[in-house]
This record gives structure tokens, C-alpha cells and sequence, in this order.
């Protein structure tokens, strides 16, 4: 039964990209550049450059991005962000201090100030963010609450041992399940 399921090329998300082709690289497009809204609508990239206000692009025409200097990134990260915008897998990696975490922020700042665009509903889908490592895990979050505290558009939730960083330890699982548990027994006690 267990092959049955692996067999079927959409039983496992990315099966395709990950699995079944061991040295072809292909461009698959990402989901939202075949929806309506996509077409329709640019994405808005002035996270990227505190002097870009309000500035949309057309993000699948390579043409319509900004120069890596207008973007304040050099030229592997300006390739790479343009890549993980255009693809529907990308992956990010490189030796300590070259950007990995800063493109990782851009990307998912880029992908959280569109997700009208790309989200079908509101709320609906999370961003799945993986790190090998505790440390580059926390980094990342760290990035993503500071950028993202003054709103509620970020729900996180941290999966992985304890955080050594203070202020994510109410976004992992452990504590968000208490919490949920402690909002009910409080909302049943009023009832």
C-alpha cells in the first residue's frame, strides 16, 4: 500500500522536483503565477529598498526587477532572490556571512507583503520555513517577528528543540498548545 501511495507523482508535495529526476534541472513556475490575481496584479517590492515606495513589478519578467545595487544586495543575491521568486523550488546555499539569512528575510517579507496575491483566501496556507540548525532557525524568526511585531499578518509557530532566544519561546509548539488549552478551560470557566 505504502509504494501505491509513493508511486502517484502528487501523493508528496514537490515528489516531482525532489524525487523522480535526479539530474534535470527544470524552471517549474510557482502556483500563483498561473492565478488570476497574478496577472492582474504586481507585487510590491519596497521591502526591498526603504526608497522604493509603493514601487510594483511584473516579478516574472527578469527585465522589470531593479539592478542588484538599487536593491542594496550584490550580485549572487540579487540572482538568488530573483530565482526563489521565479521558481517553485529554490534553495539557498553558501559558506557562513554571505547572505543566506538576509535573502531568506527578503524573500519571505517579499512573499508576506503580496499575499493577497499568491494566498487563494485570507489566512489561508502557512509559509513553511526549514533550517538544519537551532541557531539559523532562531536567526530567522528573530528577522521575521521584528520586521513583522507591529501586525498580526505573521502567525508563527517554532517547531524544534528549546529556543535559546527569549522572545520566540511563546512561538513554539509547546507554548502556543498551553495557551490554546489554557483559552478554552478560561472560555468553558465563563460559560
Amino acid at each position: 500500500m505504502h509504494s501505491e501511495v509513493f508511486n502517484k507523482q502528487t501523493a508528496l508535495p514537490f515528489c516531482k522536483q525532489l524525487l523522480l529526476k535526479k539530474h534535470i534541472v527544470e524552471k517549474d513556475v510557482p502556483d500563483y503565477f498561473k492565478s488570476f490575481k497574478f496577472v492582474k496584479e504586481k507585487f510590491e517590492i519596497s521591502c526591498l529598498n526603504s526608497k522604493l515606495h509603493k514601487y510594483k513589478i511584473d516579478i516574472s519578467t527578469e527585465a522589470s526587477w531593479p539592478c542588484a545595487d538599487f536593491l542594496r544586495l550584490d550580485d549572487s543575491q540579487h540572482r538568488a532572490i530573483i530565482t526563489l521568486m521565479t521558481r517553485k523550488l529554490a534553495l539557498i546555499q553558501g559558506p557562513p556571512g554571505t547572505g543566506k539569512t538576509v535573502v531568506g528575510l527578503k524573500i519571505a517579507e517579499l512573499l508576506l507583503k503580496n499575499d493577497h496575491i499568491w494566498r487563494k483566501q485570507d489566512n489561508q496556507g502557512p509559509m513553511l520555513l526549514l533550517s538544519y540548525t537551532n541557531h539559523a532557525l532562531d536567526q530567522f524568526l528573530l528577522g521575521i517577528f521584528t520586521r513583522f511585531r507591529k501586525t498580526d499578518a505573521v502567525d508563527i509557530v517554532r517547531l524544534g528543540s528549546r529556543s535559546e532566544v527569549e522572545i520566540l519561546t511563546e512561538f513554539n509548539l509547546t507554548a502556543k498548545r498551553k495557551a490554546d488549552i489554557h483559552k478554552k478551560e478560561e472560555y468553558s470557566t465563563r460559560i
